[in-house]
């Protein structure tokens, strides 16, 4: 699996995000830390253009959290 999409999308939230308050709120994260078994980033495409992510991970056994949550702006 390539992370591609996954990092384009999260390369877009970034920007907007810089562009609205002008510092990023909380930690940077690495997308390759979400991936299994620990992590997922899930990918949702429209046609075959990625249009929004989940990134997920767990921080206890049965215990998860969002990390990060994108959906391009025309798509809102």
């Amino acid at each position: 699996m390539t992370l591609e999409p996954a990092r384009s999308l999260l390369d877009e939230m970034v920007a907007e995000l810089s562009g609205m308050s002008g510092a990023l709120p909380g930690v940077p994260i690495e997308i390759a830390d979400l991936r299994p078994p620990d992590g997922i980033s899930l990918i949702g495409e429209l046609g075959d253009q990625p249009v929004a992510g989940a990134r997920l991970r767990t921080i206890a056994p049965g215990i998860g959290e969002i990390k990060r949550m994108y959906v391009m702006p025309p798509l809102r």
